[in-house]
């Protein structure tokens, strides 16, 4: 309704009971093995070598926030 009237978006954010202090939260950091680009010698086709080191990178990341996703608070993934 406020919205509709003044075109001004109002939201309410809550803390610590009513008051504006952040709730804690646990964060947890997941971090991957070292990943190094493939050598580049200058005979090869830089795009083919970029698009699959590319590859390599997603599919890592996607491993590690699947890994992420299934933690579970007692150190375990589920």
């Amino acid at each position: 309704m406020f919205y509709e009237r003044f075109r001004i978006p109002i939201f309410f954010a809550r803390g610590l009971g009513f008051t504006p202090i952040p709730k804690p939260v646990q964060l947890y950091h997941f971090l991957s093995e070292r990943i190094l680009p493939p050598a580049y010698t200058g005979t090869e086709d830089l795009d083919q070598l970029t698009d699959e080191f590319h590859s390599r990178l997603v599919k890592r990341m996607k491993d590690l926030m699947a890994e992420a996703i299934n933690f579970s608070e007692d150190g375990e993934t589920a």
